[in-house]
Formats: C-alpha cells, sequence, structure tokens
C-alpha cells in the first residue's frame, strides 16, 4: 500500500468515440495514493511511441514512481 505520492501509479487506456462515429483512446495515469491524474493524453490511434514519449516527458516533469501499474 502506498503511503505518499509517486510510489505507485496506475496506468489504463479507456476509449470511447466522438458522435460522428471516430474511436478515441486516453492514456491515464493516477498516483495511487493522492488519486491525482498525473497524466491524461488522448490521441486517436495511440502508437508504443506516443505513450513512450507522453510518460518521459512526465518523468522529467515529475521523476518517475516506484512501481507503475497497468490494468489488463
Amino acid at each position: 500500500m502506498p503511503t505518499a505520492t509517486n510510489q505507485y501509479w496506475s496506468m489504463d487506456f479507456p476509449h470511447d468515440q466522438l458522435a460522428g462515429g471516430r474511436k478515441f483512446r486516453v492514456l491515464t495515469v493516477i498516483d495511487q495514493w493522492s488519486r491525482e491524474s498525473v497524466l491524461l493524453e488522448a490521441n486517436f490511434a495511440p502508437t508504443g511511441q506516443n505513450v513512450v514519449d507522453a510518460l518521459e516527458t512526465l518523468s522529467r516533469n515529475r521523476g518517475l514512481p516506484r512501481s507503475p501499474r497497468s490494468r489488463r
């Protein structure tokens, strides 16, 4: 169990679609202790490189957690 911020982050890719039918996904990263949303990155066709770029930018601005977790 986390006891402070930046120890554990959870990542997920919820998805939805616009009224016109175009689908999109959002990379969400949540700090498990504070429940702060530390990253929301929306994209119509996210690639692995998009995810890497977003997480690298986040790490430069905030640092890295002790452990990231992702939902399946």
